[in-house]
């Protein structure tokens, strides 16, 4: 232990705009809220209020999050891209990996066997691609153009993202798409490796591979998506608190946004649901 120093983080920087807030998010996290807490919450929303409108969605299942991004994205007048991954395995020709049922995902992996998308979908990275240069797993932009080579397949999702510093550096590796669309960053295919089988007694485990963009939709996130992450102001958030499974979720969703201007309850807020 003498190697490590313990960090204790007391002082919440998330909401420093919005001391109010930050300290009835204080109480929540411990259980200590009061009646007067509950009623500044009552920003209840019905599905469809114009104060909803653009608003990001936070949810603790995936049903309510693919149906809320689906729904956006169709609404988006722009033409549907399709993009299926390319699969390999080391032993397994014509390899099919299994997807899975509620994320849609490609076996224990973060990337989608098929990726729909339209230039201005909201849209998030699955994974680390450049910790430095503020390309990380959460990530969350905007897809501005998409880009192609010579035989129409798709090679660069150009997207700028919320934070202006996150893909920098990867920006000044290609001055000409830098210049044609400015403040956009050029995100291209990822080859992710994983095992189907462990290794024993000297036998080397089964791996397959997966070639496909590290990205998802976000016009809406689960819960345990978005948590870490910070949605700045002025954008907005509607959370789905009839989804969570505890308290502790409902702590997470509230504390995404830096004022409680930015957030909204999508239908109803309910005590008894959350054990406040």
């Amino acid at each position: 232990m003498e190697n490590f120093t313990v960090i204790s983080l007391v002082e919440n920087h998330g909401q420093q705009g919005d001391a109010d807030y930050a300290d009835i998010l204080n109480r929540i996290r411990i259980g200590e809220h009061t009646n007067e807490d509950m009623g500044i919450l009552q920003r209840v929303r019905p599905e469809g209020h114009s104060d909803l409108e653009g608003a990001m969605v936070i949810a603790s299942t995936h049903i309510v999050v693919n149906k809320h991004n689906n729904l956006c994205l169709e609404r988006l007048p722009t033409e549907l891209v399709v993009i299926e991954a390319i699969n390999n395995h080391n032993n397994i020709p014509g390899y099919m990996p299994k997807i899975h049922k509620k994320k849609l995902t490609v076996g224990p992996t973060p990337y989608l066997q098929t990726l729909k998308i339209k230039v201005g979908s909201r849209v998030m990275l699955i994974v680390n691609m450049d910790v430095k240069d503020g390309l990380c797993n959460g990530a969350i932009d905007t897809l501005h153009e998409i880009i192609k080579d010579k035989n129409y397949r798709t090679r660069f999702l150009m997207v700028k993202f919320d934070s202006e510093e996150a893909g920098a550096e990867l920006r000044r590796c290609h001055p000409q798409l830098m210049q044609a669309f400015p403040g956009c960053t050029p995100i291209s295919k990822q080859i992710h490796k994983y095992s189907t089988s462990q290794s024993s007694k000297g036998v080397k485990a089964n791996i397959a591979t997966v070639y496909q963009f590290p990205l998802i939709l976000c016009f809406a996130s689960t819960t345990h998506k978005i948590q870490g992450s910070t949605i700045k102001a002025p954008k907005k958030v509607a959370v789905d608190l009839s989804s969570v499974f505890g308290p502790n979720q409902a702590y997470v969703m509230l504390g995404r946004v830096q004022n409680i201007e930015q957030l909204y309850i999508n239908r109803s807020l309910s005590e008894e649901k959350n054990n406040y």
